[in-house]
């Protein structure tokens, strides 16, 4: 600063007593071009742009609109510290300089100890795009909500159950709970239960029905078995839960279609039974294949 100074004194002739003058000048035209140039920078258009290459760079997650406000603060205030941190500089503002780098480390810790969840959210999403475990499109369970996973955001996923309920789970929660990815499976699992009184209706009748169930029901897997398993007889009757196993694709479509079949088929026999319902999916554990056999 001071060479600079000393060439535009001697380039145009100035006595030394004009040098602080010149001094101040040369400082407030740095000052105006550093403003210039944040000004510049700071402009929304070129946030968005640096957003979106943000966006690429963290590949399946999704930058909600949230995200979005978020970081386009958060980069919007970081040029303006930082040329008001050149502009106290280039005024020999030291004392004010020194005042300002404190309070906004103080600041940083208080905000990162008051919002430690938050960064565990986003520091979980990070990891759960590093780990690359589930993929939006997945079927998932997490917290006993059972669904599609919609987006991985960058603090949290939504789950989107079959019935259209749309679910926000945290990052931190995506990574420490007990995940289930049935995508990963190679089938589907629906099961319906009901039960009947066996005083009213004969089991042969009841499992004639479920066998003509299973053969005219559409995507079935290939090499699973699907059947029914007779459960606790209580004193709304005998529990009955029928297994059918389904490819990936449309397996949903194919079990609601299996429901309908089913109460059609019990409409056309004498069976009396209560309202079926297709429960939770769930995906077959290697010694429940015992269990799922016929009972007669």
């Amino acid at each position: 600063m001071e060479a600079l100074t000393t060439f535009l004194s001697q380039w145009f002739n100035l006595p030394k007593s004009y040098a602080p003058f010149v001094d101040w000048g040369v400082r407030a035209a740095i000052v105006l071009l550093i403003f210039i140039i944040v000004a510049f920078l700071a402009r929304r258009k070129r946030i968005e742009r640096i957003i979106e290459w943000l966006d690429e760079k963290v590949g399946v997650i999704e930058l909600t609109p949230a995200d979005r406000s978020f970081f386009s603060s958060v980069i919007r205030g970081a040029f303006w510290l930082a040329g008001w941190f050149a502009i106290f500089y280039t005024l020999k503002l030291t004392a004010v300089l020194a005042t300002v780098g404190l309070s906004a480390g103080v600041l940083t810790t208080v905000a990162a100890i008051a919002n430690k969840e938050l960064i565990g959210n986003v520091f979980g999403g990070l990891v759960i795009q590093a780990r690359r475990q589930v993929a939006p499109g997945d079927v998932i369970k997490i917290l006993d909500i059972t669904g599609t996973l919609h987006t991985i955001g960058l603090t949290s996923c939504e789950v989107v159950t079959f019935e259209g309920v749309p679910h926000h789970i945290p990052n931190a929660k995506m990574l420490n709970e007990v995940l289930t990815n049935y995508s990963q499976a190679g089938f589907r699992r629906a099961t319906i239960d009901f039960c009947y009184d066996p005083d009213e209706s004969y089991p042969e009748d009841l499992e004639a029905v479920i066998e003509e169930l299973i053969a005219e029901t559409e995507g079935l897997a290939e090499g699973k078995t699907s059947g029914f398993v007779y459960g606790a007889l209580t004193e709304k009757g005998q529990n009955v839960s029928i297994n059918l196993y389904f490819s990936p694709d449309n397996w949903y479509k194919n079990a609601s279609n299996a429901r309908r079949i089913f109460l059609e088929k019990l409409d056309e026999s004498d069976v009396q039974i209560g309202v079926p319902q297709i429960l939770t999916l769930q995906v077959e554990e290697p010694e429940d294949e015992k269990k799922t056999k016929k009972k007669k």
